[in-house]
């Protein structure tokens, strides 16, 4: 599952990882993700730490709740770095998370 709340961001890593031959359900929110988790398990969970209507922390909390083991199948990206909910985020659960630092043109291009 990938969840990215910028249609343009989640479009170019929806459609690399499908030409690399993996399924991807593409969600935008933490609310349309926790339906999908509902319906589904997945094999990896991309998510985005920071965005507008509830970040990746809540997000993780939640399907942890709904999902036994989903925790250790999260891959956190944000392009705030040092932000005071990443770090303190990664103090709590091991988590793999990494920041947005390659322009939407470079991946794409």
């Amino acid at each position: 599952m990938l969840l990215e709340d910028r249609d343009d961001f989640r479009s170019v890593l929806h459609d690399y990882l499908v030409s690399r031959s993996y399924q991807v359900t593409s969600v935008r929110s933490g609310v349309e993700g926790l339906r999908e988790i509902t319906k589904d398990t997945f094999d990896l969970i991309l998510c985005d730490m920071m965005m507008p209507q509830g970040g990746g922390e809540m997000f993780y909390w939640a399907v942890t709740r709904v999902r036994l083991g989903a925790g250790r199948r999260f891959i956190f990206f944000t392009g705030h770095q040092n932000n005071p909910a990443q770090v303190a985020l990664s103090h709590c659960v091991p988590v793999h998370r990494d920041s947005k630092s390659v322009a939407n043109r470079t991946i794409s291009g």
